[in-house]
Order: C-alpha cells, then sequence, then structure tokens
C-alpha cells in the first residue's frame, strides 16, 4: 500500500514538474526539469519492481538510469557548445554555455567576437594600420 501510494505522488510530482518543461523560461530550466522528471520515471521503475516482486524489472531501471546519465552528458556537451544558448537568446548571461561567452569577451577586447584572436584579420588590420 504504502508503494502504492509513493508512485502515485511521484507520478503527480512529475505532472507538475512536466509544467516547467512546457513553460520554462530558459532552455536550460527545460533540461533541468527534464531530468528530474527522468530521475522520477526512475524511482517509478524501482517502486514496480518493489510492488511487483521482480528483481529483473531492477536491471531495467539500471539500464535506464545509465541511458539518462548519457542523454544528460549530451545536453551538456551541446549547451557546453553554445548551442543552446544562442537559440534561446542567452548568451553572455552569468550561468549560460561557457562557449557562448566567448564572443562577448572578444568583444570587450575590442574585436567582433568572430576570430578574433591574434591570427585574425582584424587583429591583423589593426596591427597594419598601427605602423602606417
Amino acid at each position: 500500500m504504502v508503494v502504492v501510494a509513493a508512485m502515485v505522488v511521484t507520478a503527480l510530482s512529475a505532472a507538475l514538474t512536466f509544467y516547467r518543461i512546457v513553460r520554462g523560461p530558459t532552455l536550460a530550466d527545460r533540461i533541468v526539469a527534464g531530468s528530474v522528471i527522468a530521475t522520477m520515471l526512475f524511482g517509478l521503475i524501482v517502486m514496480i519492481a518493489l510492488y511487483l516482486d521482480e528483481p529483473v524489472v531492477l536491471d531495467v531501471a539500471l539500464v535506464y538510469a545509465v541511458l539518462q546519465f548519457l542523454d544528460l552528458l549530451i545536453f551538456a556537451k551541446y549547451m557546453g557548445a553554445g548551442g543552446g544558448a544562442e537559440s534561446a537568446g542567452e548568451v553572455g548571461h552569468a550561468g549560460g554555455a561557457g562557449g557562448a561567452n566567448l564572443g562577448s569577451r572578444a568583444q570587450a577586447r575590442g574585436g567582433s567576437g568572430r576570430g578574433s584572436g591574434t591570427g585574425s584579420r582584424e587583429a591583423r588590420d589593426r596591427a597594419g594600420r598601427s605602423m602606417s
């Protein structure tokens, strides 16, 4: 009986968390909400295994947990590459994607943010103008 009550509470919590996926103001909020729902689903699978007294279902839960972790790594790599922040309009925000802030740092140094390293065309043009 306790397991059934826990399953109902977990399912309701997942339904409420789904609201954050739909209405999340940022892409990061949506990713975190998806991860929370996936964790709740893992808990539901474990509770189903307890309720049915089937240890094989625990193996399914463990495989699901590994896949969930890999999914989170893929999202982290995507956010780190700047893919998520640019599409959500979050470039330059603290806590946003690490790679997305490279452009704003380069602009602060006087470059355009696109290829403003030492070997860029803009750097060569500035060096050429200062020598003339």
